[in-house]
């Protein structure tokens, strides 16, 4: 499963979500099926709410902003984003910000060249809605594997 963006109106393609590989690779971890998934999984039942996911979005977004005004711009975006590798060299950062300018852009439903809490919080919905596979309002470690890309098999 490809979780893709919002719209591909006014010329944007359709983004990857790289927090479904995030979230996926957490669910791969083995252990018990009632093991914390991670931070996410505040009450440590094996689960993420829709709660949760949005209470983990908001403690992103409150770290992400620097100066506490309620938005954050690419630049503060491409630094600081949560689960991107960021790059030392020059030419690994254009490539950084090549990836990651369509995923701001996306989110950005306004236009407005900065992201607001609330933008930020809901670009999760889609994403948490796909892994909901069963519509319970719960994304279990079975629903994140299930989404996990497989590799191709060998010819």
């Amino acid at each position: 499963m490809i979780i893709r963006s919002r719209a591909t109106t006014a010329g944007r393609r359709p983004v990857f979500r790289t927090m479904l590989g995030a979230l996926c690779l957490v669910a791969a971890i083995p252990g018990h099926a009632q093991a914390p998934l991670g931070p996410e999984d505040t009450n440590s039942d094996g689960q993420i709410s829709r709660a949760e996911a949005r209470s983990a979005q908001a403690r992103n977004f409150e770290r992400m902003d620097n100066d506490g005004d309620g938005r954050i711009d690419f630049a503060t975006f491409a630094d600081r984003a949560p689960g991107v590798p960021h790059a030392d060299a020059d030419s690994n950062q254009t490539q950084l910000e090549a990836m990651l300018r369509p995923w701001f852009e996306d989110m950005d439903a306004d236009d407005d060249g900065q992201l607001s809490a609330s933008e930020y919080r809901d670009a999760a919905d889609p994403l948490f809605d796909a892994l909901d596979t069963n519509g319970d309002g719960q994304v279990t470690r079975d629903e994140m594997r299930a989404a996990m890309p497989r590799p191709p098999k060998p010819e």
